[in-house]
């Protein structure tokens, strides 16, 4: 990238990996762990420009750079580049999910110029003080920036599939939403997928952290349960769940978390799709789900069992 580079916006995340200090004192003890966290990583950058590097060429659309638990993502400023910032920042955080790693951080726009010893960026300094201060949870914030870009889309089909991957949360910030499995052919990954995230809320919520520590982990369970909900309702609208599969869901809820935080999904918010899709956007959605459950023999005296889970 040329010095030019300053004056042309792009698409610009940073990233932060949340208990690198505990990882690291347990790594000098278990030095496997650094070949775990280096797996996960070149797992999960597959998302973001190329399977085999932990940095993307310097003349691809994709830019990545990682120092410690820092990540640098970029990508160019158009709808494609927005588009594959937002679905590729899921997928990574999903990815490292999967090992174990907690993500959070902020997606932004703004200048950017990078070299072999430098990255000059009002757009890196802006996502950093949003992922240090608004972040919080493991989520990627995005900035109403970002989010008016992708609202100027005129690509439909484009913009629902970007809207897809962003929700909003009970504080009204944006952030990027990992747990999207709507395809038929990714029950199974969902389902294992599932089943692996609740132990890691679970191990969590059960260890001496102090709050500002377990707030991150009740914020995960919270948001695991709310997904389960509006996966199971997509199914069961595309005729795809079984009944082994309703009763998966049972064991996927992580109890000691509420069922949702309030969460929206920025697709359903959509004037647009709400024309398309009018059956997609029921306000009632719990109330059916509920309703729904109790046509399978024995769902009642779950439904008691759950303290509230489902009420």
């Amino acid at each position: 990238m040329t010095i030019e580079s300053l004056s042309r916006k792009r698409t610009i995340a940073y990233l932060d990996i949340l208990g690198f200090h505990e990882f690291t004192i347990q790594s000098i003890e278990d030095p496997y762990l650094i070949s775990k966290l280096e797996q996960a990583m070149r797992d999960a950058f597959s998302w973001l420009g190329g399977p085999e590097s932990l940095q993307a060429p310097i003349d691809s659309d994709w830019s990545l750079r990682v120092f410690s638990d820092c990540v640098c993502v970029t990508n160019e400023m158009t709808d494609i580049g927005v588009g594959s910032m937002i679905i590729g920042l899921a997928l990574f955080q999903r990815e490292m999910l999967k090992s174990g790693f907690l993500i959070r951080g902020a997606i932004t726009l703004g200048s950017y110029y990078q070299s072999d010893y430098a990255i000059i960026s009002d757009g890196l300094v802006k996502a950093h003080k949003i992922e240090s201060e608004d972040a919080i949870y493991p989520r990627i914030i995005i900035e109403e920036e970002v989010l008016d870009l992708i609202k100027d889309i005129n690509d439909l089909d484009l913009r629902f599939m970007i809207e897809e991957y962003i929700a909003i949360d009970i504080d009204k910030k944006s952030f990027i939403l990992y747990l999207v499995f709507d395809d038929e052919d990714s029950w199974p990954e969902a389902n294992n997928f599932l089943y692996y995230q609740k132990s890691i809320i679970i191990e969590g919520l059960s260890k001496q952290y102090p709050d500002n520590i377990k707030i991150k982990y009740q914020w995960l369970g919270e948001m695991h349960n709310w997904a389960l909900s509006i996966i199971s309702e997509i199914i069961k609208q595309t005729g795809l769940l079984t009944e082994d599969d309703v009763w998966s869901f049972f064991d996927l809820i992580v109890k000691e978390c509420q069922e949702s935080r309030g969460i929206k999904s920025m697709l359903w918010a959509d004037k647009d799709y709400q024309e398309y899709y009018p059956k997609r956007t029921t306000n009632g959605l719990n109330q059916e789900r509920i309703d729904w459950i109790r046509q399978w023999p024995g769902s009642e005296k779950y439904l008691n069992q759950s303290e509230g889970d489902w009420d």
